[in-house]
């Protein structure tokens, strides 16, 4: 394990990092989903919390947006969707490369795994820089782009399922373990 990953897999780092992304997640991204809803009619104005989505659905969305509801979901996709992965992804790694840590050997090829929250970092970064340069430059609209929006969006949430059952595997072979030392 390196020393960067060694440094994630403190319970308290990864407390502090999942407490620093709760005001994001409770009140901040809720706040910016109603203020888009209020403004653009939508009733899911926010394509990056969705799973999937076509890139015509998405260019069709675009001119319910507003100047006022373009500018905030653009800004807001460069500033706070850019600090949101700064938070969940080493708390994701790190909470991963522990759980693994005790559920598998050190030998296991598993312990590759704890990296993959690397791509859905990857993936929500550019769907991100997509859909922030979609609603900068409308009205023209960029086919290519969306769809590039689209792919990344649903790679991200397929990698983000992935990455949540990999951890709960960690937690059934420690849940496992548990059991056959227990006596009975």
């Amino acid at each position: 394990m390196n020393r960067i990953l060694s440094r994630l897999v403190v319970p308290k780092t990864l407390l502090v990092l999942f407490l620093l992304s709760l005001p994001l997640v409770v009140w901040i991204f809720p706040w910016r989903r109603a203020r888009l809803v209020a403004l653009s009619g939508l009733p899911n104005p926010t394509f990056d919390a969705r799973f999937a989505y076509s890139p015509q659905e998405l260019l069709r969305a675009l001119p319910n947006y507003g100047l006022e509801a373009r500018r905030l979901y653009a800004i807001s996709e460069l500033t706070l969707d850019f600090l949101f992965p700064l938070l969940y992804n080493p708390f994701l790694i790190g909470t991963m490369a522990l759980l693994y840590r005790r559920a598998f050997p050190v030998t296991s090829s598993l312990h590759k795994m704890v990296y993959l929250p690397l791509g859905v970092w990857l993936a929500d970064l550019l769907e991100n820089a997509s859909l922030a340069w979609l609603l900068l430059v409308y009205p023209p609209a960029f086919l290519p782009l969306a769809w590039a929006a689209s792919i990344f969006s649903l790679v991200k949430w397929l990698l983000g399922a992935l990455v949540l059952l990999l951890m709960f595997a960690g937690l059934l072979s420690l849940a496992f373990a548990w059991f056959r030392k227990k006596p009975m």
